[in-house]
């Protein structure tokens, strides 16, 4: 039985989840020595000027240090300001330290919906999730029942945002509400059915493979690339993701999903997956995804050195194929090149096979 936490279990996942979903906070840029300063102060003037135009303001915003109180206190009072562009609030409220302070006035925002545009509610949830392991203990519960509230948001920005973070960190309710409209009508989902399956994927394929198998068939190659990541744990689900990871026909972009997953969980892939990077009629991205994919597995599960010499001499044939100078094709070629050599390097075997040159 699991044990969720929320907001407690944010981890690489969800950083890179919430850097997909909303603009990644930009560092402060800084002069070289004691001019840093002053260029901050200098920025501090531009931005909190509001004769200067919003987009001054804007760009000195990413000038900023991050001060002392009062300059916190400053950035609250812009963040604040029903009054004031969203973008602007946005700037200000993303360089807030993250204090009693900051988590009140977020939630304030949050919790009124007439309290700023869709996109800066959205921003700031997605925020609150990044900060995550730094919220105060005191406030975790207020902060998870405000976002429990806005899974029913009309704003479909808001609610992905909601989603989001609460399914990453394995919050029991947001994910009981998406597996209970998935099978209630998985043409009504409450956010994206993409977004859907990449979260279920997040909480843990091995709890959701019933309702995840559906997917598989969606019309959209985006969801079905999703669910094929997802369920190539299941073994029911295997034949099907192998078929579609094999066939030319397929979508790249669920056959770029499904082989790294397949070469984690299936050990038929060390066979076909060795038939996709030698096949020269394969498209050079396929190839190259499948090429990856094996040396990771390679690199993590153990892999009879037979099989590994066979996969090494594929490479070797791979990289010296003829071709033009540029395009895909090109850079399968130069990686195929610089993998042999680490393949001579990390794998005894394959030394051993072609000997000192």
């Amino acid at each position: 039985m699991r044990a969720h936490h929320p907001l407690r279990r944010i981890g690489a996942t969800l950083l890179l989840l919430a850097s997909a979903a909303c603009s990644s906070v930009e560092s402060p840029s800084t002069p070289a020595g004691g001019d840093a300063a002053a260029a901050a102060d200098r920025a501090a003037a531009v931005f909190f000027d509001d004769t200067r135009p919003k987009a001054e303001r804007l760009a000195a915003a990413r000038q900023l240090d991050y001060g002392d109180d009062e300059r916190f206190a400053d950035l609250l009072a812009v963040g604040t300001d029903r009054s004031l562009d969203d973008d602007l609030r946005w700037a200000a409220l993303r360089r807030h330290r993250f204090d009693g302070r900051y988590v009140n006035a977020v939630l304030a925002i949050l919790e009124d919906p007439s309290d700023g545009g869709e996109q800066l509610n959205a921003d700031l949830i997605q925020d609150l999730g990044r900060r995550s392991l730094r919220i105060p203990p005191e406030f975790t519960q207020k902060i998870v029942a405000t976002l429990r509230s806005l899974l029913d948001d009309p704003r479909l920005p808001v609610r992905v945002a909601a989603y989001n973070v609460l399914v990453a960190n394995h919050d029991t309710v947001a994910v009981g509400r998406l597996t209970d409209s998935v099978r209630a009508d998985p043409t009504a989902l409450p956010i994206p059915a993409v977004n859907a399956v990449r979260l279920l994927y997040l909480d843990g394929s091995v709890f959701h493979l019933e309702v995840l198998r559906p997917f598989l068939d969606h019309p959209q190659a985006e969801v079905r690339a999703e669910a094929a990541q997802a369920l190539a744990i299941d073994p029911d689900s295997q034949p099907r993701i192998v078929e579609l990871a094999t066939d030319p026909e397929t979508e790249p972009v669920v056959r770029l999903l499904a082989l790294p997953a397949l070469a984690r969980e299936d050990a038929g892939f060390e066979e076909y997956g060795l038939r996709l990077v030698a096949n020269g009629q394969e498209d050079p991205a396929v190839r190259r995804a499948a090429m990856k994919a094996y040396v990771a597995r390679m690199n993590y599960s153990p892999v009879d050195p037979k099989t590994q010499i066979r996969f090494a001499e594929t490479v070797e044939r791979v990289s010296i194929e003829q071709g033009p100078p540029a395009g895909d094709g090109a850079l399968l070629r130069r990686e195929a090149k610089e993998l042999l050599v680490y393949l001579r390097k990390a794998f005894p075997a394959i030394e051993a096979h072609y000997g000192p040159r």
